[in-house]
């Protein structure tokens, strides 16, 4: 996320549960921020996959998403 997105309320959803509701905090430098979003394994076990949506409020924009990754371990 970069400092355009100052302020920008975030929802992460795993199938359809809110796992994450947030909003993007001002930064003083234009450079892009890594995030780190763990998910607990009740929401991917037993499954092949899911479906994960970031979702904004409804009084803003969602904040840019430049590179998405997840993980199994």
């Amino acid at each position: 996320m970069g400092q355009r997105d100052d302020g920008r309320d975030l929802v992460i959803k795993v199938d359809g549960i809110v796992v994450l509701n947030t909003r993007t905090v001002p930064s003083t430098s234009l450079q892009f921020v890594d995030t780190e979003i763990r998910i607990r394994r009740t929401y991917t076990d037993g499954k092949n996959s899911v479906l994960i949506r970031f979702e904004a409020s409804n009084e803003t924009l969602t904040p840019g998403l430049y590179g998405c990754r997840m993980v199994r371990s």
